[in-house]
């Protein structure tokens, strides 16, 4: 007898083994009512892990526009992020703030490669705001910079 919660199988079953339906319902002693509930759990937990928040725009602080809509999108525990920006900015400069609810529980850097070159971007997990971390120089405002990226939540 094995006991998988409150199901009990009367039968070992391999982790690539296949049943009928008849044969499942021996394996657990007729308790469909407990397979139900059991499957239920299993597509809730599904859905939770494949839940989709569709594209949703990123605010850009006053004097840059979007290149491409700058947007975030939360597919389970990972949150994707497109788009790309102008304007005229340096190392540490605020270019927007990443909304609430998809912000990364840690500091998250990366680059992007463009018109302007490389840049370096950081997104401060206190408070979403996403800042330019170029090496030396400026951007000015007719070159676009990218913004892909993704990080996982808690």
């Amino acid at each position: 007898t094995y006991s998988a919660g409150y199901i009990t199988f009367t039968t070992a079953l391999e982790a690539d083994q296949t049943i009928s339906f008849h044969e499942f319902k021996s394996v657990i002693g007729g308790d469909i009512a407990s397979v139900a509930v059991l499957l239920d759990r299993l597509e809730a937990k599904i859905d939770a892990a494949l839940a989709d928040s569709g594209w949703q725009a990123v605010t850009l602080k006053s004097g840059f526009t979007a290149g491409s809509s700058v947007m975030v999108r939360k597919i389970g525990k990972i949150v994707y992020m497109r788009g790309s920006v102008k304007g005229s900015f340096s190392a540490g400069t605020h270019v927007a703030t990443i909304p609430e609810g998809f912000r990364p529980p840690y500091i998250v850097r990366f680059t992007e490669n463009g018109s302007a070159g490389t840049i370096g971007w950081k997104i401060d997990y206190t408070d979403g705001k996403l800042y330019s971390e170029l090496k030396q120089g400026t951007v000015n405002t007719t070159q676009v910079v990218g913004l892909c990226t993704s990080w996982l939540m808690d």
